[in-house]
């Protein structure tokens, strides 16, 4: 798993700009990030931060090589978490979004609930040897409960803002936001 995480590098540096943009265009990041560049036609704001951040983290990377390789896989392993719980439950919050794919079932259960389990069970004995890795080294640890609690923060910032402007926060991710 490790070698897939460096491997995947070059890629991985894209992607943050494309969640920083889709974030900030679901009003949860500065609105600057959705600004799409009319030349380019490409989120600039949302790619420059995370080029800045990348040169960062190369730094802290040459500092502390762990602060890199259990961070980062802390945070993969807990996404494919959140996956699968979100596959285990979407046939169940939301029937309309699960009969527009693929609907196979297991006796009553779908498949896809089936799988979101048994993911659930592999991603949660990885998050836990990864944190068990993480108390490990100081730094590492550090970085990442800030990564955590930032986004944490973060989320409850935007959240309070939007309800504040009165943006209906139980709608905000199931339709386009205007333009």
């Amino acid at each position: 798993m490790a070698l897939w995480v460096l491997n995947a590098l070059p890629v991985l540096v894209i992607i943050p700009s494309r969640i920083i943009f889709a974030m900030s265009f679901d009003r949860f990041m500065p609105e600057k990030f959705a600004d799409v560049n009319a030349r380019f036609r490409s989120p600039h704001w949302s790619i420059l931060i995370t080029v800045i951040l990348s040169i960062i983290f190369v730094f802290l990377t040459a500092y502390n090589p762990w602060l890199s390789m259990i961070s980062v896989m802390g945070v993969f392993v807990l996404r494919w978490l959140f996956t699968s719980w979100a596959a285990m439950i979407l046939p169940y919050q939301r029937p309309d979004l699960f009969q527009q794919g693929y609907t196979a079932k297991i006796g009553k259960v779908p498949l896809i609930t089936i799988i979101g389990a048994l993911s659930t069970v592999a991603m949660s004995a990885l998050f836990v040897i990864g944190i068990a890795q993480l108390a490990i080294d100081f730094v590492s640890e550090t970085w990442f409960l800030i990564w955590f609690i930032g986004g944490a923060l973060l989320f409850a910032f935007f959240l309070a803002r939007n309800i504040s402007r009165g943006v209906k926060i139980e709608t905000l991710f199931r339709e386009l936001p205007p333009a």
